[in-house]
Parts: C-alpha cells; structure tokens; sequence
C-alpha cells in the first residue's frame, strides 16, 4: 500500500505541476506500479509506454497552461483519466489478484477524493480545484 500511495502521489503531483519527467521518473513509477499490480514483463513494457505517451501529452498541453488556464485544466484532468484508463487494460482481467488490487485501489482513491473534495469546499476552494479534485488530482 505505501508503493501505490507513493505512486499516485507522485502522479498526481507531477500531473498537476506539468513537469516534464525522466527515464529514471518512469522507471520508478513502472517500479510501484509492478509491485502494487504485480505487473509481468509485457505490462511493464506496456506501462512505460503509457506513461511515456502522458507525459509527452502533458509537455505539448503545458502550451496553454498561462494562454488558456480553462482548456489545461480539462486537458490535464482528461489525461489524468486516460493514463488511469489505460493502466486498467494492461491488467489481467482473468488474474484475480491483479484485478483486487485495482478494485482496493478505485476503492481507496474515491474515499482520498471525496475527502479532499468536501475539504476544499469547506475551505471554499475555486471551483477548477474542486473539479480536479474529482478527478483525482492533487490527492496527498
């Protein structure tokens, strides 16, 4: 559970931010990844080119970060779900404890972004923080 936590915090940060990311960055991501999924050999191989495609996604969209802050903010969130999207077709449908992991794993995060969200609106966050919250960015 500290891998996957670690993980997706590292995700989301990195997301949020838009930084752009090493070899050595996914690596480390594929690293938890496999260890929270028990990912073989193909789906690393798969994962690193998901997460390869993110991040060059995310360099050409960071463009609009100051131009047009609307259409970033839903293009980061879309890509956000994508990679998510993504990372659920490499997994095994008939390897049952891959699939565990995934449902322990949506299960958690929407309780960590239900949290988040009635936080932020408790402290009358902007309404895009909240959005982006929903979607899973900028989960601690």
């Amino acid at each position: 559970m500290k891998y996957f936590t670690v993980f997706f915090l590292f995700l989301s940060l990195n997301l949020a931010q838009g930084q752009s990311v090493n070899s050595d960055q996914i690596r480390e991501e594929v690293k938890a990844l496999t260890e929270l999924f028990d990912l073989n050999d193909v789906q690393q191989q798969k994962a690193v080119q998901i997460l390869d495609r993110k991040y060059a996604d995310l360099e050409k969209l960071n463009s609009y970060r100051d131009t047009d802050p609307s259409f970033y903010r839903q293009k980061r969130r879309s890509l956000h779900e994508g990679t998510q999207g993504s990372i659920l077709l490499i997994l095994d449908a008939q390897n049952e404890a891959q699939m565990m992991a995934y449902k322990k794993w949506k299960k958690d995060q929407r309780i960590k972004r239900a949290q988040l969200v009635n936080k932020l609106k408790e402290q009358g966050a902007d309404p895009e923080d909240i959005k982006d919250a929903k979607v899973g960015l900028g989960l601690t």
